[in-house]
């Protein structure tokens, strides 16, 4: 698997909600399907916001969004009270984790 298969279209194909990350350094990619059984993903050794990384994301909370990249990141996120159940559908290739949580309106601390 590489950078290309990383996203919503190949991991969670059929899944009404969906979130994808490729890790460039580490090759590997982090996703979670819901709506439906998916495999398990393991959790990753925390990282930095600095990570370059492709970032795929169907259907999917923000509160959601904040609570997976939360549990694989240095750090925390804040997410705004009034946008915790927006549905956010996105899709980048080639930022780093910070600049894809400011792009999706979350707050790093």
């Amino acid at each position: 698997m590489g950078p290309n298969e990383c996203d919503c279209d190949h991991m969670c194909a059929g899944h009404p909600q969906c979130m994808a990350i490729w890790v460039y350094d580490k090759d590997q990619c982090w996703y979670t399907c819901t709506g439906a059984a998916a495999p398990p993903t393991d959790t990753p050794v925390k990282r930095s916001l600095d990570i370059e990384i492709n970032l795929s994301v169907k259907e999917a909370t923000l509160a959601s969004i904040a609570s997976f990249i939360a549990a694989r990141v240095e750090g925390e996120l804040l997410v705004p009270a009034s946008r915790l159940d927006e549905k956010i559908t996105f899709s980048a290739k080639k930022l780093t984790l910070r600049e894809a949580v400011t792009k999706l309106g979350l707050v790093a601390r």
